[in-house]
């Protein structure tokens, strides 16, 4: 599927212009900021961003079911790309928490100094 200078909307972004799509990694140039972003392919689509062309749209949503099958294996159902993108960011900020709640803090004990004796 080529979707390369295909027109899209980002849901905070707004329109933008597909530049590039390499790796797994489609670019957009936005209209109204005039920046370039990064989104992977195909998750991001029906997420983040939408196809201004209907038949394309189609088409992108019939090729992640057949993706999500491939990745599932043969006897799965397709899931949609917004419930496969969810729990894969859930899983890698996991361990991030519990090793930060693992770490210990180390406390110093103030050091006082002898009280001097008096002379008399």
């Amino acid at each position: 599927m080529d979707i390369s200078g295909k027109y899209i909307t980002h849901t905070t972004f707004g329109r933008g212009k597909i530049v590039s799509l390499k790796k797994g990694i489609v670019t957009i140039l936005f209209e109204e900021s005039k920046t370039k972003k990064r989104f992977v392919y195909p998750s991001a689509f029906g997420i983040f961003l939408t196809l201004e062309d209907a038949d394309l749209r189609k088409e992108m949503k019939q090729y992640q079911d057949e993706l999500a099958v491939l990745l599932k294996g043969d006897d799965a159902t397709p899931v949609p790309a917004a419930q496969e993108v969810a729990p894969k960011k859930a899983a890698k900020k996991a361990p991030a928490k519990a090793a930060a709640k693992t770490t210990t803090k180390t406390t110093t004990k103030p050091t006082t100094k002898p009280k001097k004796s008096q002379t008399l």
